[in-house]
């Protein structure tokens, strides 16, 4: 199954029955990206791309690996050090973004 960039929605629930009774939900979002647009920084969507005081930002510095790095292959590269496996399709990345700069 192929997944597609976008936003996905959910839904946080929470209960528990001691000491005190307790409970909550909210619902959530998250970005799904292909980790491949990066490597070509003039498709990349407004939101990931450098542009000062943005309300939302992705930043390489708040993902794995070195930020001289690309993500792609930090992933890749992470992958099979753990596995020894090659990853040789897309990566893609659940994630939240920076909003207003947190």
């Amino acid at each position: 199954m192929k997944e597609k960039a976008g936003i996905y929605e959910g839904l946080v629930k929470h209960r528990r029955l001691t000491p005190v009774p307790h409970e909550f939900r909210y619902r959530v979002f998250m970005v799904l990206l292909d980790l491949g647009c990066f490597r070509h920084p003039e498709a990349l969507p407004w939101y990931l791309k450098r542009i000062p005081f943005s309300p939302v930002q992705f930043r390489r510095t708040d993902h794995m690996g070195h930020p001289d790095q690309g993500l792609i292959d930090a992933v890749k590269d992470l992958v099979k050090q753990q596995t020894g496996f090659e990853v040789k399709g897309p990566v893609t990345l659940l994630t939240h973004l920076r909003y207003f700069g947190f």
